[in-house]
């Protein structure tokens, strides 16, 4: 529908670009105009000047030179008066045209900012996961690049963390897929309230999170992550009348020199899900 309605608004700027265009257009021409008319009276009243200059030259009767002189004048006042009023019916037009596409533009600026903003809402929205309202897996890898090259530029500590919930087939298998929609609600936002504002966090598959730390020594990210795993474990879950306790295992890979991101998402996942096979709420540091 986003798209739809910009490749209307796209459509409805074309033609608007047109009609300035054409505006323009008219004006060069207008101004040719009025470029043609004050060449014309230029002409006119020179021709009529050098003609009195002329007359009085070779007047022979003063009251005859006096009746040709007043002609004269009063055929250049006419031109002048003439080229005065078609100026102004040019200017009030020019006025109008003016004001008309001051208020195109006007209106372009408005909608296009307006666009602008619909554009980052579906941009924010692609880029969301619906369910838990975390980052999404294309919204991970934009986010991953962007940090691995500031990484590959600095060389501060940065670090991959996956974690997946233990056994959670069992809660849709037992409890139904909305209570594990419920789950995964939960625990992202849970997640999300344990990292700060400079760490990521996104939804990677069906029951992982990958979480990116920049900037955290080891310490703090086993800290972070530990209270992580604690807070998950003590969520009061209560499907069909039973409390289920669910809980997460997570492994966290530092980034190094060999490293390209597709390598790190890879080594972390798979030694956490050979860690997993020794049972539940596993923690594993790469």
């Amino acid at each position: 529908k986003g798209q739809k309605e910009f490749e209307l608004f796209l459509q409805n700027l074309d033609e608007r670009l047109e009609k300035l265009q054409g505006f323009l257009a008219e004006s060069k021409s207008q101004q040719l105009d009025w470029q043609g008319s004050s060449s014309d009276l230029d002409r006119q009243v020179r021709d009529h000047v050098q003609t009195i200059s002329q007359e009085v030259l070779e007047a022979g009767d003063i009251d005859q030179l006096k009746v040709s002189v007043t002609s004269h004048i009063e055929t250049i006042i006419s031109a002048m008066d003439r080229f005065v009023a078609d100026e102004d019916t040019r200017v009030e037009a020019m006025t109008k045209q003016m004001e008309a596409m001051q208020q195109r533009l006007q209106t372009m600026e408005q909608e296009a900012g307006e666009i602008r903003a619909r554009l980052q809402v579906e941009r924010v929205k692609a880029l969301t996961d619906i369910l838990t309202g975390l980052a999404n897996r294309e919204a991970y890898e934009e986010r991953l690049q962007m940090e691995f090259e500031r990484w590959q530029r600095y060389q501060q500590p940065a670090a991959i963390v996956v974690a997946d919930i233990d056994f959670f087939k069992r809660v849709n298998d037992e409890y139904g897929h909305l209570a594990g929609d419920k789950a995964l609600t939960i625990i992202a936002k849970t997640i999300e309230n344990q990292v700060t504002d400079t760490d990521f966090v996104a939804r990677f598959s069906g029951e992982e999170f990958l979480i990116l730390f920049t900037e955290t020594n080891k310490e703090e990210r086993e800290k972070k992550l530990k209270a992580i795993q604690l807070a998950i474990s003590k969520l009061p879950f209560k499907f069909k009348n039973d409390h289920v306790q669910v809980t997460v295992s997570v492994c966290s890979s530092e980034f190094t020199n060999s490293d390209i991101p597709e390598k790190v998402i890879k080594r972390t996942i798979d030694a956490l899900y050979k860690q997993k096979s020794k049972g539940k709420e596993q923690f594993i540091y790469l």
